[in-house]
């Protein structure tokens, strides 16, 4: 199973601001990760933000910042930003 370094970007630089966090290793679920998230932490699951990485017509990406509860229209995005097509961007380039 995969799982996420505690010495992640985030992690890293948080630390360096004097932010106080705390680390909590979740195993990787390929669907349905932020209902799991919110399980193991004993949360709500609106509570857990997950990121969404989009590109648009010119392949550039767009990262969304989401409630873990909530769905993303790629139509209702493209309209949004007054752009033709978004789609989900594929995992090797995300």
């Amino acid at each position: 199973m995969t799982r996420i370094s505690a010495s992640c970007t985030g992690a890293t630089c948080c630390g360096a601001a004097g932010v106080a966090f705390e680390v909590h290793l979740i195993d990787y679920e390929p669907h349905g990760g932020t209902a799991h998230t919110a399980a193991t932490l004993g949360v709500d699951e609106h509570r857990v933000i997950k990121t969404l990485i989009f590109e648009d017509e010119a392949a550039d990406p767009l990262v969304i910042l989401m409630h873990g509860d909530r769905a993303v229209s790629a139509k209702a995005l493209a309209r949004a930003l007054g752009s033709k097509p978004v789609s989900v961007s594929v995992a090797r380039l995300a």
